[in-house]
């Protein structure tokens, strides 16, 4: 079976998994082998140690703030900006800096936390799916409980411009979760997974679209319309710069033919056709702001 888009469902999976059984941290996970790793976030670049006046939190001080280690993975340069000289190759799409990035290393600089290593196979050998993780995820979207409320086919001719907001008095609340995602068909699929899911094992807060050449003001819409089309319309969303690699600082100049597009740029009528498909939610961004 191949499979596509399913790594941000599969994560979303595992993350609710361990919520729900492992509170205690003694059991393992219904979707993926888990271990133990020393990880922490870098936030500078080799060469570690130097300082050039951009680390805050190094430069100036006899002593690094917050007990950091001096020579280690957040001593070095830290980026300054997109056209950061120090992060350019020439010759290359690819810069040199990694502030952000995850990476295991040793010392008490890292954080112990289990890391999902493997996927677990199906314990059906006759099925399929040939991952655990399938068969629960086609399970949870063909629930009938916390289906959206519309038809598409036929919502307009009744469309009533109200927001859905879903009443959990005397509910059990699950974990808090704000859920950081672009506008790839993986990522919608797990919002939609994630909101079927039970709020006893999963409070979904927020929602936070990340910059990157899938997103922009206007797709924001279409989280807009995904949220109404499951009354839940009391979750906010955010959004944060937007800069494709390759394109000019703070633009997204990422061109695709799309069906149902309208002319091929990445924006909320073209976006996988979606805004001419999904219910409108009243908190669009009106065309006359």
């Amino acid at each position: 079976m191949q499979s596509y888009f399913m790594w941000d469902s599969f994560t979303s999976g595992v993350a609710i998994s361990s919520m729900r059984n492992d509170k205690d941290c003694l059991h393992g996970n219904d979707f993926a082998e888990l271990e133990y790793m020393n990880i922490t976030v870098i936030t500078s670049n080799e060469p570690y140690g130097i300082y050039d006046g951009s680390n805050p939190l190094f430069d100036g001080h006899a002593v690094p703030k917050f007990g950091l280690k001096k020579g280690g993975v957040h001593s070095g340069h830290v980026q300054t900006g997109i056209i950061d000289s120090f992060c350019l190759i020439e010759g290359s799409r690819k810069g040199r800096c990694e502030d952000g990035y995850t990476k295991e290393i040793s010392g008490l600089e890292a954080v112990r936390v289990r890391v999902a290593t493997k996927a677990k196979s199906n314990v059906d050998k006759n099925s399929r799916l040939d991952r655990e993780f399938f068969k629960s995820f086609l399970e949870v979207l063909t629930l009938r409980d916390n289906t959206g409320r519309f038809d598409i086919t036929a919502q307009f001719p009744f469309y009533r411009e109200v927001l859905y907001k879903p009443n959990f008095v005397n509910k059990s609340r699950g974990k808090v979760t704000i859920f950081d995602m672009d506008m790839s068909a993986g990522d919608f699929v797990s919002l939609i997974y994630l909101l079927k899911a039970p709020v006893e094992e999963i409070d979904l807060k927020g929602i936070f679209v990340s910059g990157n050449g899938w997103a922009n003001a206007a797709t924001i819409d279409i989280v807009y319309d995904i949220l109404h089309m499951m009354g839940r319309d009391d979750i906010p969303v955010g959004r944060g710069t937007s800069t494709a690699l390759g394109t000019g600082i703070l633009s997204c100049k990422y061109v695709s033919a799309i069906p149902q597009g309208s002319g091929g740029l990445l924006d909320s009528d073209t976006l996988y056709g979606l805004a001419r498909s999904l219910p409108r939610s009243p908190r669009r961004y009106p065309s006359t702001k």
